[in-house]
């Protein structure tokens, strides 16, 4: 019997925050075009899982400090991070 998760979504994308002043021209390259996050998305829909987008890690911690994260398991990987919530 599998079990449905809710899973959160942590990310940062591109053009969701400005370069800092004398950033390298490579500042961003770890960051994430919509459509990653989209996939990631639709892909834990499919497998009966209900994605939550949380966002950079900044909003990551007001969400917990907020209530509406309850645990985190950091699940690290080249393309996004998820991390369980549920």
């Amino acid at each position: 019997m599998s079990r449905s998760l809710r899973v959160g979504l942590c990310y940062d994308r591109f053009g969701d925050a400005p370069a800092p002043p004398g950033a390298p021209p490579d500042w961003d390259a770890e960051y994430e075009p919509e459509e990653t996050v989209a996939a990631l998305e639709a892909a834990l829909q499919r497998l009966g899982h209900m994605p939550v987008r949380i966002g950079n890690a900044q909003a990551l911690l007001a969400a917990m400090g907020g209530g509406r994260c309850s645990s985190t398991r950091p699940s690290r990987s080249r393309r996004a991070t998820a991390a369980a919530t549920g």
